[in-house]
């Protein structure tokens, strides 16, 4: 290997992706990936859609297509299938999902799409959009905020927006259908005799077959029982299609040649092989969208799970269902969309969805509870992934629930299963449901209870638990005063129908929401009455995680020193419980109070400990939170280098964490780095951002942070004007928290020497350079927007990133520094 071949070989394997590896080869599509090589390098094609009939290959050349442009797409190339999606509407939310990306409270999911892409050069594959075509204009949406975002899109017809490349991707010739055909069943039995009366009939078999792939692997499977002339002579031309999908080109008409259902003929003739068991569990394991495990099948079907892994094995060996062991820890198995559809069709003639949509509920309402309890022992590590896993599958469970009628079992089944996600959200603060949920069922309990007073007694347990539940998400977003009421909502209830536990509950989660908004003596005693209330029921862990808070709290009282008493009976308690999450929390919490009152180095010795146990559990926002405090104590020792790449790290980490309070801790952190690396017009941007939040969510600084805080402005005061600070902070209060952070980042990772950082303005990218040429030849934003054909958000991000780059105030500055150094003429 030469040296640039591994250079690039170790490019490529650092790039982020989530494309699979391909167990098999692309046959016969060697001109088409060349052709689709070559539009992608474009630069002004930033939209391909490969249309074509189902089963033609489509996905297998995009996702080839994806992975020989890896190590074009720095920042990423990612594979979306919206196979699962119902609506056009969840498009941004499957999307956001893939891409790790919160929904903020307040703001728009495919506005924080569009703030995560910017500056990005990424690959986005959208797979299977045929259903959802009055969702392209999300496509549009997203390619017009992003110049270095790139969008190729399967779909069985062409999403006629602005900029698309259509390609279509017709049958497989008939040398290479009969190639496809052999290697697929050779690779059965390496010794097939393939006979010229073979050929002839395989040749015939893939013209029945249309040519497509998917319908020709299948077949080619079956020559373990039947010969090529068998196989032929099975192709059943009379079974009436019903699928949306397989019925895409003949809709009801009786008159359409039959070639255009031999897809359903080959789907439908390798169904009826099967025995009535093996039909049973292949129509069931179509109900899952994001596929499913062996135990929770077996759950739903009330079998064994030795007897379903039997049959679930041999519907793989039929090519009926597929697993995917690379990317679980477990394996799931899911079909190929049209082989799901065929199912759904099945499913829907037997009239079997209701009594299935019954036990899918009852799967769910069971797995999470199961859930819920693990969290509170010793066995949370496993739960993240499974969660994530199990994201479309949980949302259609809430589906069917929201939609159900009032009052009834799965209406009630849907609270049930919201609710045992708090613990989880609460640990982890990572949204796993689609909270478009949590809005539909707070509204529908609501109109009950308001249309039958009467019956709503009994329901008033779940009207506390989503009231709690949606206070809880607000809390994470940082809208502290509505949580609040929320919270004051849920407590009442709970106490009206007196629920100890759910008393206990939302008396932390009502101080929770006081500590934010500085009402510190008011929290501690309503957590205190909560921790008491505990003691005489004796629930143990409900008094450890009030005691997590508490110690928390107490830091900012006169009595501080009392919160390491507190931190160590907790971890007392969480030590006797066995319970990580919380062994570590009191960990952290006894590290944060040494860095908040000096003593750096203890604190970092006792965070080693944490990190050694937290790391166990990455996927939550106390790890993220315990690399925001060992870099602060780096900051203090005056240890740059390590405290730097411990922020960096917590800031990647937190893409996917729904905690404001994070990040604003985050960008405080930050802020000391770049004050103590001399930067302080970037640092004054970060100002802006903290202050701005502050203020919309009435976040209070504690003492701590007032009185370390009041020495970094002391030392900015010093060498920068009130006029330019204020400048400086009013261009980064327009700016995100994401948004901030990712500058933080970026300035961050570009190494400057301390004799330029002040001299030297980071390098403006191609875009920012058209828009500083825009800006000096007097265009308002708004005329960029239009000159440039992309949103005015976008513009104002640029305009603000070229401010902080080139050390400018405003756009009279930006023009005339262009015109200084004469670069953009």
């Amino acid at each position: 290997m030469n040296p640039s071949t591994k250079t690039s070989t170790l490019l490529v394997e650092t790039i982020p992706t989530n494309l699979p590896k391909q167990v098999t080869s692309l046959i016969g599509r060697e001109k088409e990936l060349t052709t689709l090589e070559s539009l992608l390098a474009q630069k002004e094609i930033n939209l391909i859609t490969l249309t074509g009939l189902g089963g033609a290959g489509k996905t297998s050349l995009a996702m080839q297509l994806a992975k020989s442009a890896l190590e074009k797409f720095s920042s990423g190339v990612f594979f979306i299938s919206l196979a699962s999606i119902t609506k056009p509407s969840l498009i941004p939310v499957e999307i956001a999902h893939i891409l790790k990306i919160e929904q903020a409270q307040n703001k728009k999911i495919i506005d924080a799409i569009k703030e995560f892409l910017l500056g990005r050069r990424i690959l986005l594959v959208l797979d299977n959009f045929e259903h959802l075509i009055d969702g392209a204009f999300y496509v549009q949406e997203l390619l017009q905020s992003s110049s270095n975002l790139k969008i190729i899109v399967t779909s069985r017809e062409a999403l006629h927006v602005r900029g698309e490349q259509i390609y279509p991707i017709g049958a497989l010739d008939n040398e290479h259908a009969f190639e496809l055909f052999t290697k697929r069943a050779q690779s059965l039995n390496p010794n097939l005799f393939i006979s010229s009366a073979d050929k002839d009939s395989i040749i015939e078999l893939c013209k029945r077959l249309d040519g497509l792939p998917l319908a020709i692997e299948i077949a080619a499977l079956r020559t373990k029982l039947f010969s090529p002339s068998a196989l032929l002579a099975r192709l059943k031309p009379d079974l009436q299609p019903a699928s949306r999908i397989l019925n895409l080109f003949s809709s009801g008409a009786r008159d359409l040649p039959a070639r255009q259902q031999s897809l359903r003929n080959t789907i439908a003739w390798s169904y009826e092989l099967l025995d009535e068991q093996e039909k049973k569990i292949f129509r069931t394991g179509s109900i899952f969208p994001a596929g499913f495990r062996i135990d929770s099948l077996a759950i739903l079907l009330n079998l064994a799970e030795e007897q379903v892994l039997e049959i679930v094995s041999s519907l793989v060996d039929k090519n009926l269902l597929k697993s995917s062991l690379e990317k679980h820890a477990v394996p799931y198995f899911n079909m190929v969309e049209m082989i799901r559809e065929f199912a759904w069709d099945e499913i829907l003639r037997l009239e079997e969805l209701s009594q299935l949509k019954n036990a899918y509920v009852n799967l769910y309402a069971f797995l999470t509870e199961q859930a819920d309890k693990a969290l509170r022992e010793s066995q949370q590590i496993d739960l993240f992934s499974r969660f994530d896993d199990e994201f479309a599958n949980i949302n259609l469970a809430l589906e069917i629930c929201v939609t159900a009628p009032q009052g009834s079992e799965n209406w009630v089944k849907g609270y049930q299963i919201l609710n045992n996600f708090h613990r989880y959200w609460m640990m982890y603060q990572f949204i796993l449901v689609d909270t478009d949920y949590l809005a539909r069922a707070r509204k529908s309990i609501d109109d009950f209870c308001f249309a039958e007073p009467e019956l709503s007694q009994k329901f008033l347990l779940h009207k506390a638990n989503i009231y709690s539940l949606l206070g809880t998400f607000l809390w994470f977003s940082g809208n502290y005063a509505e949580s609040k009421d929320l919270h004051e909502v849920a407590y009442k209830t709970y106490l009206q129908i007196q629920n100890e536990i759910g008393v206990i509950d939302s008396l932390n989660n009502w101080a929770a929401n006081l500590a934010c908004l500085g009402e510190y003596d008011r929290a501690i005693k309503l957590l205190e009455e909560s921790t008491t209330l505990c003691r005489r029921i004796n629930n143990r862990w409900a008094e450890m995680r009030n005691l997590s808070n508490l110690g928390v709290w107490y830091q900012n009282t006169d009595h501080p020193e009392v919160a390491i008493e507190i931190f160590e009976k907790g971890l007392s308690i969480a030590t006797e419980l066995k319970d990580i999450f919380f062994i570590s929390a009191f960990q952290h919490g006894i590290a944060n109070f040494y860095v908040r009152f000096g003593n750096y180095k203890v604190a970092l010795a006792t965070l080693k400990s944490f990190l050694e146990m937290g790391s166990q559990i990455q996927g939550n926002y106390l790890f993220a939170h315990s690399l925001v405090t060992r870099a602060q104590a780096n900051i203090m020792l005056e240890k740059l280098e390590p405290a730097v790449g411990v922020i960096l790290e917590a800031i990647a980490l937190s893409e996917k964490i729904s905690d404001l309070d994070l990040k604003i801790d985050l960008l405080y952190a930050c802020v000391y780095i770049l004050v103590f690396m001399g930067l302080y017009q970037e640092a004054i941007q970060l100002i802006g951002t903290i202050r701005k939040n502050r203020a919309e969510t009435q976040m209070q600084e504690n003492k701590y942070d007032v009185q370390n805080f009041k020495q970094i402005l002391e030392k900015i005061n010093a060498s920068i004007s009130k006029d330019e600070f204020a400048s400086l902070e009013l261009i980064g209060s327009k700016l995100s928290l994401d948004a901030a952070l990712a500058i933080a980042v970026e300035v961050l990772e570009t190494p400057r020497s301390t004799e330029n950082k002040k001299h030297q303005p980071l390098q403006l990218t191609a875009r920012e350079q058209e828009v500083l040429a825009l800006i000096k030849a007097g265009l308002t934003n708004e005329q960029i927007s239009n000159e440039l054909v992309v949103v005015l958000k976008t513009v104002e991000k640029h305009v603000a990133s070229i401010f902080r780059k080139l050390g400018v105030k405003n756009r009279t500055e930006a023009a005339t520094w262009a015109m200084d150094k004469d670069l953009l003429k």
